[in-house]
């Protein structure tokens, strides 16, 4: 059952969006705030969330990848800190050009300067920091590739979440393994879903690819001491939002 939320979107966020609209030449090298680029994640940020909720807030961009809409948003609605993890290096240093850039413009908006911004090449199951160390935890299109160790990965990001931090994970739906099965692909089940096992592909490679159902995942993010209140499905993929009692 998928839980219905009221007052986190209306009125003020879309005035948020046409805020956001106004400051794209600032930000939108980071972040999709039409439906280009990673439409799926921008769609998630601007559909679900009230922009406040990171201002002045430590935010931690759990395998933010490439150009980073949570990035974007921090540095357009002014958190307090922004912190981009992955495992590549990559990834982290073209954001890292991308974030000097914004701030080279002359007419970067304060909200922008005064976020403190840091990316760290870090394994997801061993992070780096302190406990209770953020308030806001974003895992988009992240956990799936842990294959079997995402409830390791869940374990680190409750454990580096404040008390009262809002987390927010995607994850893989399920129904994509019978897809897999008739292309050949082996799957397993896992404690809270299944494993699908990637062949080498384009100098990739070869991995375990994480795939839940919403019961599961939900489940899993109990385990690990995390309470989800909102559940949502687009396409074949799981959007979930839960806090840190």
């Amino acid at each position: 059952m998928h839980a219905q939320r009221t007052g986190r979107v209306g009125s003020a966020r879309n005035g948020k969006l046409e805020q956001s609209r106004s400051l794209r030449v600032h930000a939108d090298s980071v972040w999709s705030v039409n439906d280009q680029g990673n439409g799926f994640r921008s769609g998630y940020i601007k559909e679900y969330l009230d922009f406040d909720l990171v201002a002045g807030k430590r935010v931690l961009d759990f395998g933010c990848g490439r150009l980073s809409d949570v990035m974007g948003m921090c540095l357009t609605f002014g958190a307090g800190s922004y912190t981009g993890i992955d495992i590549s290096e990559l990834p982290l240093k073209m954001n890292a050009r991308d974030l000097w850039a914004i701030r080279g413009e002359g007419n970067t908006p304060e909200a922008a300067k005064n976020v403190t911004a840091s990316f760290v090449q870090a394994n997801g199951c061993e992070l780096p920091f302190k406990d209770g160390s953020f308030e806001i935890v974003f895992a988009l299109d992240a956990l799936q590739l842990f294959g079997p160790y995402a409830p390791l990965a869940v374990d680190e990001i409750a454990r580096v979440s404040a008390r009262g931090a809002t987390i927010s994970v995607t994850l893989g739906l399920s129904t994509n393994m019978k897809l897999l099965q008739r292309m050949g692909i082996g799957c397993e089940p896992l404690e809270f879903g299944y494993g699908a096992h990637l062949p080498e592909m384009d100098g990739e490679s070869p991995y375990t690819l994480f795939m839940t159902t919403p019961a599961k995942a939900n489940r899993m993010m109990e385990r690990s001491g995390i309470s989800p209140y909102f559940t949502d499905i687009q396409g074949e993929r799981l959007y979930i939002e839960g806090v840190r009692p």
